[in-house]
């Protein structure tokens, strides 16, 4: 059962020589209703408005896929397009699929794949709405959410359809747990995640209440305690969010995060979701102020620019474009558009240096001279 499959858009970087059995790839993924892209463009003449054309494809589709072959590694573009995914700041997640494979065994991987994030969650009858609020969220999300109050009317194979939808998960993803008290109280929650332990599933055990917390701690039988989510201390009001958002920092890379946030503000493939988009960066902008990696200071401050999960403040986008500009590790490697950006971005501040400014400025010019060796 697949609710969000038609939802998901996929990038496939491949050289023009393979184009015959990359097409054969492309029709296999639309057969299960997924959106990939094959890019073949002859009608652009700039080399260069063709590159920002695929940059933009790829940073807004969710998925990509490098199709590697002999010619695939003698290709430019294909370079360019590993070079742009692999350099995105958070990392973001590819796969890659080696050509010279038979298609039957293609097909297998791009099964396992696009099917890698199924959702089991298994919660106390006291819980559905919360868990169907839950489940709406995480399928904005490209994730194949499996819950049992929407395929199930209780019939004679209820425990058969059941566990046929755990070991899908199991196979391919995850089966989440809502601790509470009523769920340690039901048999039939507690039988769910004893079978999906048996199968071998990864399951993640979400506490949200405190004598849920205190059993999982004391019950290693069940489950190991190092991969409880603790959020019993969390407020009540908040906690289908909360859920929400631990689960989907835990499966999700940054940078998969920040291009459905992206898509949800701009409504590109999806209905316009500002309220999504807003919940999703105000986490990205948290986790980025307590990174230690320099890149961070450049998502930082372009959230303060266009006032991505924060109040717009120019000053406070300056100031982290500024930081991110002179770190150490990041001096030589400053893309000379993003720098002009920043400088117009000053000037528009500041207009005319004032004294009161002259050092930052003198600071930031001295690094544009530095990064592009202008005497």
């Amino acid at each position: 059962m697949d609710k969000n499959s038609n939802e998901i858009w996929i990038f496939l970087s491949h050289s023009s020589a393979d184009f015959e059995k990359v097409r054969l790839l492309r029709n296999y993924l639309e057969e299960k209703s997924f959106r990939p892209l094959m890019f073949y463009l002859k009608c652009l003449d700039s080399d260069e408005e063709t590159y920002n054309l695929i940059t933009r494809e790829i940073d807004v589709r969710t998925r990509f896929i490098l199709c590697d072959s002999e010619n695939a590694r003698a290709s430019e573009w294909v370079k360019r397009e590993m070079d742009y995914i692999t350099s995105k700041e958070p990392k973001r997640s590819y796969e890659i699929v080696d050509l010279s494979k038979p298609i039957e065994e293609l097909k297998s991987q791009l099964d396992t794949y696009t099917n890698q994030t199924n959702i089991f969650i298994s919660y106390a009858k006291s819980d559905k709405k919360m868990c169907e609020y839950i489940c709406n969220r995480l399928r904005k999300y490209d994730l194949n959410v499996l819950c049992d109050y929407e395929f199930l009317d209780g019939g004679s194979d209820f425990a058969d359809e059941i566990k046929k939808e755990i070991r899908h998960a199991a196979n391919n993803g995850y089966f989440i747990a809502l601790f509470t008290t009523d769920y340690i109280k039901s048999d039939y929650c507690l039988h769910e995640i004893s079978y999906a332990k048996n199968i071998g599933a990864n399951i993640i055990p979400i506490a949200i209440e405190e004598n849920a917390y205190h059993y999982l701690l004391y019950t290693q039988h069940i489950l190991n305690p190092k991969n409880v989510i603790n959020l019993s201390t969390n407020d009540r009001a908040s906690i289908a969010d909360d859920i929400t958002d631990a689960i989907l920092k835990m499966i999700l890379p940054g940078g998969t995060r920040i291009t459905h946030a992206e898509n949800f503000r701009s409504g590109k493939f999806n209905d316009i979701d500002i309220d999504e988009s807003e919940k999703q960066y105000k986490i990205l902008l948290k986790e980025a102020e307590d990174s230690q990696n320099p890149h961070a200071l450049k998502f930082i401050g372009r959230c303060y620019e266009y006032g991505l999960g924060v109040e717009k403040d120019l000053r406070m986008a300056v100031n982290y474009y500024e930081e991110y500009i002179h770190a150490p590790e990041i001096n030589y490697h400053v893309d000379e558009v993003f720098l002009v950006h920043v400088k117009e971005l000053h000037e528009q501040l500041y207009g005319v240096v004032s004294s009161k400014n002259k050092q930052n400025e003198n600071l930031l010019c001295r690094s544009i001279k530095r990064i592009f060796n202008i005497r």
